[in-house]
């Protein structure tokens, strides 16, 4: 199960953070590993030397020569990054200079997002007893705990974060400062992303994600809905999402009443999956065919305006050994995908990632080996890395990873 409900409460008489546990110990959560095994005997080695050289230092990027000049003109130099690596430390890596630094301790999965909003990052730190949500203040570098919880995600107009305790106690905090509220759902609804290791709860325009299963371990069908916390209306939006990691990511575009979500259908197989793009203000849907026939990897990422969407396209089905996976633009209006060459990355489980810079043309794209910056418009792509060193296995690198987030403005922490 997600959670604890609120009648398992009332009988256990247990505090909402142990409960959240006990539920969260029920879960068959599969362990988020960026690979399997054996691209671990395939890829892995070691960087031990390597790494005493630059941690807790700024170090030289081992990106290589022919960067697109779309990503010499201004493009890259507004643009940070943070990540988490495979050690519990974060980064912070300055896409202009090719430059980072460890700024701070955050035991958090590499495989999920790191959350950026308001001048600060949030985490949920998995090393202790508890699950605690984190975050760092990118201005003075001081880290806090705010409390248990399974997950933390942004509200969509990045004033509010939400920390989901249980899938159906949630906490809103003002991202400025201000006072924080608890909020229940509805009877019978739970928050959506939480029970699939690759997604993440996610917001849209009127309010927070929501689904009618609490089930972790079945892909079938359910229902996904918008609860709107202020007024508590619930407005279904979509029949068929998989119960089971079927919500892939959404996004609001500036100024926006409506919401783009990506999901899966409960119906399909993991190598044969569309990829389905509901508009939450008029609910149609488009269906989103992979142009390679073998269904669609995690790690779905929209542009800022929602006009495209940035996804990786299985080169065949999945099987015992890892395969590459190759990264597609696709208009969400059209439903076209354009190929990206030379941006091939492998695979293990079945998952990727990309995160669009400011302005929406530039990517950062990678996987379990690789690394890159693609110009989106002319689908001219090179190699980036923080790291120095051969070893391109992100568990051995400690580079960019999937939990990577872009950062709008240059934090205090990069300077000191």
């Amino acid at each position: 199960m997600i959670a604890s409900s609120a009648e398992r409460n009332r009988q256990s008489g247990m505090p909402v953070d142990v409960q959240g546990l006990f539920a969260e110990a029920r879960r068959r959560r599969r362990r988020i590993r960026a690979t399997a095994g054996i691209v671990a005997l395939l890829l892995a080695g070691t960087l031990a030397g390597a790494l005493a050289s630059w941690r807790h230092h700024d170090v030289a990027a081992g990106r290589q020569a022919g960067v697109p000049s779309v990503m010499t003109s201004g493009h890259l130099a507004p643009a940070l990054v943070g990540w988490v690596d495979y050690r519990g430390r974060l980064h912070i890596g300055s896409l202009g200079t090719g430059r980072q630094r460890v700024v701070a301790a955050a035991s958090s999965n590499p495989v999920v997002p790191l959350v950026a909003v308001a001048g600060h990052l949030y985490w949920a730190n998995t090393g202790g007893t508890y699950r605690q949500i984190e975050s760092l203040d990118l201005a003075t570098g001081r880290v806090r705990s705010l409390g248990f919880g399974m997950a933390v995600f942004a509200a969509a107009d990045n004033r509010h974060v939400f920390i989901a305790q249980t899938g159906e106690a949630v906490i809103e905090l003002d991202a400025a400062g201000g006072e924080s509220r608890s909020l229940n759902l509805p009877a019978g609804w739970f928050v959506a992303g939480l029970n699939n290791d690759f997604t993440s709860p996610t917001a849209a325009a009127d309010g927070i994600l929501v689904q009618a299963t609490d089930s972790t371990d079945s892909a079938r069908a359910t229902t996904l809905a918008i609860w709107n916390p202020v007024t508590g209306r619930l407005t279904p939006i979509v029949r068929g999402i998989s119960a089971d990691g079927g919500l892939l990511g959404a996004v609001t575009p500036p100024g926006a009443q409506y919401s783009l979500v990506a999901w899966w259908r409960g119906s399909c197989l993991p190598e044969s999956c569309s990829i389905e793009i509901t508009n939450t203000a008029t609910l149609k849907t488009r269906t989103i065919l992979s142009p390679l026939g073998h269904g669609f990897a995690y790690g779905v990422a929209f542009s800022p305006d929602g006009s495209r969407v940035a996804a990786f396209v299985n080169t065949r089905g999945l099987g015992g050994n890892p395969a590459p996976a190759e990264l597609a633009i696709i208009s969400t209006s059209t439903g076209a995908a354009r190929l990206v060459p030379r941006v091939s990355v492998l695979v293990g489980i079945d998952v990727a990632w990309s995160r669009w810079l400011p302005g929406g043309r530039v990517l950062l794209a990678g996987g379990a080996d690789f690394s890159g910056l693609v110009d989106t418009k002319t689908l001219s792509a090179t190699p980036y890395y923080f790291v120095h060193g051969r070893d391109r296995f992100i568990e051995d690198s400690q580079d960019v990873n999937y939990s990577a987030v872009v950062l709008a403005q240059r934090p205090g922490v990069m300077s000191r």
